[in-house]
């Protein structure tokens, strides 16, 4: 809808991380199937810039793009559901909450809480927002309004210092019950620095690696071994995750390898949008598995769970061998003549 999964995470995602802890589920394990399902989202949506992104720079239709991703997404998403099914029956560390467990929440959060159609106005607007392609900052800061203005009807003789202080330094709740406090205890923009400098740093080294030509040496030195359609994808996923990596920047991680792999696919008379796909399914799919990215850091800081979720993005780990797959027998493959 959005064509963001940093907007799925940061709504949704925080919704489904209430629940988990209420299930008593691992939360990395959490948030690793949490980021599966926005980034699926995220890659078949028009919307959305990576996209678009990938498809401009391999000069490919964007819907063109899409239909020719299912062929590594589809079955990338059925394997990822059947790993988490297997884990969530065969698991016995964890607990499951009963029907008496889930109306002690509730009871706890309508005792505690006003919960009114107004509550949700603030995430709605944003979505809405988000949707109709607004910029981030003026629809975020839509949304951080709206809240404000809901806030002193949903909160009774609430201060405006107090609901500064909150946004600032963050909400502590003090309920009583442990899962419904862990939940909604969490930090304000204070708690958000570490993830904001973490990707500034990521995109000021992004930067510097650029302008020095670093990456575009590194992939001009492996081109020369690129004999075989198989090795030319192989090559660019391994590209644009290497570009992920040393970068912590996604759209670099497309961008760079797009530009410097149009003539390899030419050569091997592939056609275009095999290497739109390969930029997505080595650059923005693997992008989640970086800490030090831009969603990585997102996610850590917006979800409250360590590094170890990367193990649990499993969308992420199994695409790039259908990938693989497909590259090295050609399934799927589409060669420049037949629609050129």
């Amino acid at each position: 809808m959005t064509g963001s999964s940093l907007s799925a995470i940061g709504t949704i995602g925080v919704s489904l991380m209430g629940v988990s802890i209420g299930m008593g589920a691992d939360p990395a394990m959490t948030a690793g199937a949490i980021v599966s399902g926005a980034i699926f989202g995220d890659k078949l949506s028009p919307l959305s810039d990576t996209t678009n992104l990938a498809a401009a720079t391999a000069k490919v239709d964007l819907f063109e793009h899409i239909r020719h991703m299912l062929w590594t997404t589809i079955p990338a998403l059925i394997l990822t559901v059947v790993i988490f099914l297997i884990i969530g029956y065969t698991n016995q560390n964890g607990s499951r909450a009963s029907l008496a467990d889930v109306q002690e929440l509730i009871l706890v959060l309508d005792q505690e809480f006003f919960i009114h159609i107004l509550t949700v106005l603030s995430p709605l607007v944003i979505i809405v927002l988000a949707a109709m392609k607004v910029r981030p900052l003026p629809a975020l800061a839509a949304g951080m309004f709206v809240a404000v203005c809901t806030a002193f009807f949903t909160v009774p003789g609430l201060q405006l210092n107090a609901l500064l202080d909150a946004m600032y330094s963050g909400y502590e709740a003090n309920t009583g019950h442990a899962a419904i406090d862990e939940l909604l205890s969490l930090g304000g923009l204070q708690d958000m620095l570490f993830g904001v400098s973490l990707i500034i740093i990521a995109l000021s080294f992004g930067g510097l690696i650029q302008a020095t030509g670093i990456t575009e040496a590194i992939i001009r030195g492996i081109q020369s071994l690129l004999k075989s359609r198989g090795n030319t994808i192989a090559s660019t996923l391994a590209s644009c995750f290497g570009v992920n990596f040393v970068t912590g920047e996604q759209y670099l991680s497309i961008l760079l390898p797009g530009q410097m792999y149009e003539d390899v696919y030419k050569k091997h008379n592939l056609h275009p949008k095999n290497l739109s796909r390969t930029l997505e399914d080595g650059g923005t799919i693997l992008h989640p598995l970086i800490p030090w990215g831009i969603i990585g850091a997102f996610v850590m800081t917006t979800l409250n769970v360590d590094f170890t979720y990367v193990f649990y993005t499993f969308l992420s780990i199994v695409t790039p061998f259908i990938a693989l797959l497909y590259a090295y027998t050609g399934w799927t493959l589409t060669a420049r003549k037949v629609e050129s």
